[in-house]
């Protein structure tokens, strides 16, 4: 028993170093336990004063003078029982608050581990491209002589190491705090339009035909928010088609805008986690190119949640998938 006992009270040491959650819920808990334990003390000693006070007019009065013993013996009783419920409830208000505390601090903890995770994804994605451009210099300066051929073959790859880290990083810049971005009123067909140009080359390198029926609307947002959007769900899309696919892109007067590609497609397994962060599908859906960083769907996820609209996938009848999306 002792030894179980001194297991049990290792452990809590352990918990209360080592992890925060576990803190901050002993901490909160504490808090309510003496807010608790103080209106406890306020309320029994109100009655017990009312009790006192009866008890003293009775003895002053001798109205009951026959019964004194009696009453002596109830007052006496009825502390006795005060004390105990006060026990009672304290101990089961303390287990009650030790439970909500960790309700109340579930969410603030799984925050704190997403974001522990999003640093140690995010340091997992720099630290790959960094190694490459370390491996392609450390190369040049191992080799007394190099080719001018070879000289650019490296500062190639390296410029293109360079440019997935400008990439990088300008993707986890859009995981900023929104509250401060300005709301402006956006044409989007005009947007969509732009981000077919910008993307065109692509679009040409692998023959896709684009099907496109647009409904102008107005939106109340950042421009480059909807840009982004758009972007990254196009982009998505002609990585993910097969050569001389197609891909269609819809602008729906009821403010919907919807995105089809008729390539692999997502199986069952990978919707739910399509829109999670650094979340790579199945690479063999690339057809040999470069699967990204895995950002791209958080972000427009980001974005529309922070305006409040939604966004909803949906597997092709035949072949792709549909991306919805539904603003206010």
């Amino acid at each position: 028993m002792r030894r179980k006992c001194s297991r049990l009270f290792e452990g809590l040491v352990i918990d209360w170093k080592s992890n925060e959650f576990f803190r901050a819920r002993i901490k909160l808990t504490i808090f309510y336990a003496i807010i608790i334990a103080a209106l406890i003390v306020l309320f029994s000693g109100t009655l017990w004063f009312e009790i006192n006070e009866i008890h003293d007019n009775f003895h002053q009065e001798k109205i009951i003078e026959s019964n004194e013993l009696f009453l002596d013996e109830f007052t006496d009783e009825f502390a006795d029982k005060i004390l105990l419920i006060d026990i009672f409830v304290f101990i089961l208000t303390t287990f009650l608050s030790y439970f909500l505390a960790g309700k109340n601090l579930q969410p603030i903890a799984k925050k704190m581990k997403q974001q522990a995770q999003f640093i140690e994804d995010a340091a997992h994605e720099i630290k790959n491209p960094l190694a490459a451009i370390f491996a392609s210099g450390t190369s040049i300066l191992r080799v007394k002589e190099i080719s001018d051929k070879q000289s650019r073959e490296v500062l190639g790859e390296i410029l293109e190491e360079s440019n997935r880290l400008i990439s990088l990083t300008s993707q986890l810049l859009q995981f900023k705090d929104k509250e401060h971005v300005s709301l402006e009123e956006v044409q989007v067909k005009k947007i969509v339009e732009k981000i077919i140009q910008t993307l065109q080359p692509l679009l040409l390198e692998k023959k896709i035909i684009l099907d496109t029926h647009l409904v102008n609307f107005s939106l109340s947002m950042a421009e480059s928010d909807f840009e982004s959007i758009v972007f990254n769900l196009l982009h998505n899309a002609i990585k993910f088609s097969h050569k001389e696919g197609k891909i269609i892109i819809r602008l729906e007067k009821e403010k919907k805008l919807s995105i089809q590609d008729f390539g692999i497609g997502l199986s069952e397994k990978e919707i739910p986690f399509i829109f999670d962060r650094f979340y790579k599908a199945d690479k063999a859906r690339t057809f040999g190119a470069n699967t990204g960083s895995g950002l791209g769907l958080s972000i427009v996820k980001n974005i529309i949640h922070f305006h409040n609209g939604k966004i909803r996938v949906d597997r092709g009848k035949t072949a792709g998938c549909v991306f919805t999306v539904t603003f206010k």
